[in-house]
């Protein structure tokens, strides 16, 4: 599963981050930004068969609320 957000919302959902990487992140995070760049992170985790299968049932479901 993949994911792609603002730096404090994917840097928040990152639990397995230790912290050394945190302010890594947030030291170029702040070096882009002074010098006027816009910043996307993106992050990933491998889930099982069956968790993408739950998902996908709820995603469906979803989808056909919205019609």
């Amino acid at each position: 599963m993949f994911i792609k957000g603002a730096d404090d919302a994917i840097i928040e959902r990152s639990s397995k981050l230790s912290e050394i990487y945190i302010e890594k992140f947030k030291k170029d995070l702040l070096y882009f930004s002074e010098k006027g760049l816009r910043t996307l992170l993106l992050g990933f985790k491998e889930i099982s068969l069956e968790d993408f299968k739950a998902f996908e049932v709820k995603l469906e479901e979803a989808k056909t609320s919205i019609d």
